[in-house]
């Protein structure tokens, strides 16, 4: 799939605005938001420019047929008739409907001084002057899209597919990876062909559209989909985004590694501390300590009584031992080792019976 530039979009915006009238690039990239600012409502532009509502609507409408019949004539410039396969063949690979979200991500990969809304805005305008797409306005709770006329029977359903999705979660109050909605959220269409609604297949290519685009809906760092309001799939607080990162991770981290990790994958926003990290992943119970310095997660133990017995009958026997020997020592067969080791460490570090000396541990 090969995915548009930041670079290919601006240098179509730039072909198109040239084929225009002074006067219509001006209210078009006012319209659009081509000016690295918010676009603008016909009623603000009319206002600035000393006209009504409909005259604004009357230009920017104009313009933009004019540019939809430039590219259907036989003598137009290659490299806009090239550019307008590149899109309909990318929106044919993803069944015929794409939303502007979808393309907007593939230019944040870019290397750019533009603004998001500037990017958004050249994305629509460019659709909006291409003959033979159909358009859906976005909405509060769903963005906006754009399609092949073989879509239409899906893009007419598609606010109650979405809204069938939001209620799937809020009844299961748990994320799930794509792979594993896809399974259970498939069967939708058999509700619809049931009450004798034209079956509509909610196919893989679908049911990306409809969490990509929506406004309700996010994914976290795992691969999980849920509600975007949830903190598994959108944290804000360091505790919440520690607990995702050692998921992600399987593995105790060094605090310091912890805070890298959090910048990594929360980029945006204020950045975390080291001290911060550790004054909050010390506090809550989610979070045990498995040696200097370094965390992990409760649930990774295993039942620490047991696993303490043994390792007191090992001592009886034994002086001192690593903790690869210890390891070796008392992994049962359908143990995993490294949760073994994380308890192990855990209670090596806690208990005060124990101590090391040159890497071995003994009792002391």
């Amino acid at each position: 799939m090969k995915k548009i530039t930041e670079k290919e979009w601006r240098r179509a915006t730039d072909l198109f605005l040239n084929e225009l009238s002074e006067r219509q690039r001006k209210l078009v990239s006012r319209r659009f938001g081509l000016q690295n600012k918010k676009a603008r409502t016909l009623a603000a532009i009319g206002r600035s420019e000393g006209v009504s509502r409909e005259r604004v609507r009357q230009i920017v409408t104009g313009a933009l047929r004019k540019l939809k019949k430039k590219i259907e004539r036989a003598g137009e410039n290659e490299e806009k008739k090239e550019f307008y396969k590149t899109i309909l063949g990318r929106i044919e690979e993803e069944g015929g409907v794409i939303g502007r979200n979808v393309l907007l991500r593939e230019t944040l990969s870019d290397k750019t001084t533009l603004s998001r809304a500037k990017r958004a805005g050249m994305i629509s305008f460019i659709l909006s002057s291409l003959p033979g797409l159909q358009y859906k306005k976005p909405s509060v709770r769903f963005g906006e899209l754009w399609y092949l006329p073989q879509a239409k029977d899906f893009v007419t359903k598609v606010d109650r597919f979405h809204n069938d999705l939001v209620a799937y979660f809020e009844k299961q109050q748990r994320p799930y990876t794509f792979a594993k909605l896809r399974k259970e959220f498939g069967s939708y269409a058999k509700a619809y062909a049931e009450k004798g609604i034209k079956k509509l297949e909610i196919d893989k290519k679908k049911l990306g559209l409809l969490l990509r685009e929506s406004y309700l809906l996010g994914e976290n760092i795992l691969g999980q989909w849920g509600l975007a309001k949830w903190k598994i799939v959108r944290p804000t607080a360091v505790r919440e985004k520690a607990y995702l990162v050692f998921k992600k991770e399987r593995e105790p981290l060094h605090f310091r590694a912890l805070t890298t990790r959090i910048n990594k994958y929360w980029s945006s926003g204020r950045r975390a501390l080291p001290q911060t990290v550790h004054n909050a992943i010390i506090k809550y119970p989610e979070f045990v300590v498995v040696d200097l310095g370094t965390y992990g997660l409760k649930e990774w133990l295993y039942e620490e009584n047991d696993i303490r017995q043994r390792l007191l009958d090992f001592f009886e026997k034994n002086k001192k031992a690593s903790i690869e020997e210890l390891v070796s020592s008392l992994k049962k067969t359908k143990e995993s080792r490294v949760r073994l080791e994380i308890t192990l460490r855990a209670i090596l570090h806690r208990e005060k019976m124990f101590i090391r000396r040159n890497g071995k541990y003994m009792v002391k």
